[in-house]
């Protein structure tokens, strides 16, 4: 068993599980997981936004610029459509 786990079977990482679904609860817009094995934060848009994108950080700043960044690209690919 590595440090990672607080008992046999139970959950990795619950600190950053817990600040995924904080950071969700503050952007509905986005379903964001915390990857156990790659280390990282994942943030899925539940918008309109291009094939494929999913948005990924190491740390919370890094997901959050990265998702305004999605959504700031979404949002202007809509006003350019006719």
């Amino acid at each position: 068993m590595t440090a990672a786990h607080n008992a046999p079977g139970g959950p990795c990482d619950p600190q950053e599980h817990t600040t995924a679904a904080r950071i969700e609860r503050g952007n509905p817009r986005w379903l964001v997981i915390w990857g156990t094995h790659s280390r990282r934060y994942f943030a899925f848009p539940r918008f309109a936004a291009g094939p494929g994108t999913i948005v990924t950080g190491p740390g919370t700043a890094e997901l959050l610029d990265g998702m305004r960044h999605a959504e700031l690209t979404a949002a202007s690919s809509v006003q350019r459509r006719p």
